[in-house]
């Protein structure tokens, strides 16, 4: 599935010690866009767990996922996926969205009471 505008990548497998070489290794795709605020859409090995940042992600069977960052996400998330193959884990960048804000000027409370 393609997000108009987005980012569209797949990350190589980083593996942990003793695992498959890489080339062995099943691929960990996101699209979406990496900003505050942004939503993405993840593919990982069907089965496998997914973690970002540490807390569990819920992937469908078929390796599925969607993940959303916050408003004030940190820069730096770490995106993660378990499997019976190995470990691909990856530092991802999350970019700072600049939001639009408004404000309202005070105005009394019950204008009518003070006649």
């Amino acid at each position: 599935m393609r997000v108009p505008g987005a980012f569209a990548f797949a990350l190589a497998a980083g593996l942990a010690p003793g695992s498959a070489p890489a080339d062995a290794m099943p691929a960990l795709s996101l699209d979406g866009p990496l900003v505050q605020g942004g939503l993405v859409l993840g593919q990982a090995p069907p089965g496998w767990a997914v973690t970002l940042d540490g807390a569990p992600v819920a992937a469908r069977a078929d390796g599925r996922f969607a993940v959303g960052f916050g408003r004030d996400h940190p820069g730096a998330a770490v995106l993660r996926a378990e499997g019976p193959d190995g470990v691909i884990e990856r530092a991802l960048r999350v970019a700072a969205r600049d939001y639009r804000t408004q404000r309202l000027e005070p105005f009394e409370k019950h204008p009518e009471r003070n006649r």
